[in-house]
Parts: C-alpha cells; structure tokens; sequence
C-alpha cells in the first residue's frame, strides 16, 4: 500500500509488501496537514485473499474529537468511484501488546503507564451523608485503584490493582456485592458484564436476565496477587478475543470495584461512570482497538 497526504507520497511498501504483519501499529510514519481541508489517500495492491485496511493516528488526533471535526471517505477503483461516506472523527484507544501482563512481576506492571485510575474523583460513597463520619470515603487507603490494559492476538488482559484497608469478600450468593471488581466491555449491539470475587475465586459472566454464571472454560480467567510490598491486591482477568462483543467500529471498556467494610455495601470506584448502560458505544467509557 502507499499512502498520499495532498498529491505527495509520504509512505509506501509497494515494493516489499507487508510481509504479513497485521497489527495496527506494524507501520508507522509521521505526516504533515495544513489548516483546512486536507487530502489523505490510501492506494491499496490486494491479493486473491482480499484486504483489510485499518489506521490510527497519534495522541494529538484525540484533541479534535467533539469539535467538529470529520472525514469525507472515497473507495475508488481503476473504473472510477465507488463508494463515498461523510464520518464525523472518532478515535480509540489502542491497547498495546503486552504479553506478560497475566505473568508477569505487578512490581514491574506497576511502573507502566495505567490506562485509568480509580481515585477520589471517582468513589460513590452510600453513606456520605449520613452523620457517621466512620462509614465515609476515608482515603485511598480505604478504596483507590489503578487499571492496566495489555493484549495479544488470543486474549485482552485487564489488571487490576486494588487498596482496601478492611478485605470482606464477595460470597457466592451475592456475587456483586461485598469486595468485588467488575469489567464491562461493550460493542455495537452487546455488551460483557463479568465479576471478580475479592478472593479471586473465579470469573462470573451476567446473562441477559442479570444472574451471575461462574465462567469454567476458557472464556475467561483471573489471577489474584497479594503484593505485600504495595499493600495492593491484584486482579488479573485474561479474556479471550472470541468473547469479546463484535469489534465491527470498536469497544468500550469499564472497570468498576466495590468495597464491603461490614457486611453491607459500603462504596464503589467506578473508572468511567453507569457501568450498568448497555453499548455506550464508546461515547461513555474507554473506547479501544486491539492490535
């Protein structure tokens, strides 16, 4: 493929070819746009197998969403155009490939870049307003999180690193409640709702009628780790790509964690807010690609 920005080629392999590689950040290049309208043309050389065409742009491409900004797309051919689309911008988070996120030492996962924090800005306390001030949000010490995202081409990966100062686990009865995390992930038309046990126990999968089944194949697994060090447990979910909702335009992610201090539900973090909202489409939540 070559790619054009306003007449000039900026980048090509048309000699070379891809060699096979597939992800959406096997090729990188830097380019140039002036104010106004700017012209970007993909040229594409396909096989008998047919082609797949995927982009991304850096950090900076973020900036411009919601401001009105958009693509008018053209697929053309050696007879002429053949199809047109108006596209206003939207971007996705690409989560980077890191394979040893369920493996590997929390001690070196810990000094990466999280994709999200559960911190102050985000705690919803049941009980701020009563006058107990012992049943409030006391710190970060009392709930705080911090989330990472990693994939390879079998499994999307979500750590995550939980402080809680009083540990009382979920049960079986009520799986939802007590010290839990939870993980949402939605796509055009369905969404995954799957729970942690604070004990690690396993991964539960809620079906369309809101019960929670406990997951025993290899849909999807979890790793609990105590780090003494960090005083932070870790929740480490391996979820495999066939589980994932339809990736047609992306997915949304969510991260929620509860904390039970007494036997009742005491708060929660949650990374972006209504984790119950069925296919926010990104517009609510973390929206990514996986490589």
């Amino acid at each position: 493929m070559a790619w054009y920005i306003n007449g000039a080629r900026v980048w090509d392999d048309l000699q070379t070819g891809n060699g096979g590689q597939v992800a959406i950040d096997s090729h990188e290049f830097e380019i140039t746009l002036k104010k106004g309208p700017n012209l970007i043309v993909a040229e594409v050389l396909s096989g008998s197998q047919g082609y797949q065409l995927d982009c991304a742009g850096s950090d900076e491409l973020a900036e411009i969403r919601g401001k009105g900004q958009s693509f008018d797309l053209e697929l053309w051919s050696a007879s002429g155009r053949m199809a047109s689309l108006h596209l206003p911008v939207a971007t996705r988070n690409v989560i980077p490939q890191i394979g040893d996120l369920y493996t590997g030492d929390v001690d070196d996962i810990a000094k990466r870049e999280p994709a999200g924090r559960l911190d102050e800005t985000t705690v919803i306390n049941n009980w701020s307003l009563e006058p107990d001030s012992s049943k409030w949000w006391k710190g970060s010490a009392d709930l705080s999180g911090t989330v990472w995202l990693g994939s390879d081409q079998k499994q999307l990966v979500v750590a995550i690193a939980v402080r809680d100062d009083i540990f009382r686990p979920a049960s079986p009865i009520s799986i939802d409640s007590g010290d839990s995390a939870r993980i949402a992930i939605a796509g055009p038309s369905a969404d995954l709702q799957l729970v942690i046990p604070g004990d690690g126990s396993g991964v539960y999968r809620r079906s369309d009628k809101g019960a929670w089944t406990k997951i025993l194949g290899a849909e999807a697994k979890v790793q609990r780790v105590d780090d003494a060090t960090s005083g932070m447990t870790w929740y480490r979910v391996a979820i495999d790509r066939n589980s994932l909702p339809s990736i047609a335009g992306g997915l949304a992610i969510n991260v929620l964690v509860n904390d039970d201090d007494w036997g009742v539900h005491k708060q929660s973090e949650a990374w972006y807010p209504h984790i119950d909202t069925a296919n926010p489409l990104g517009d609510i939540w973390y929206p990514f690609v996986t490589p």
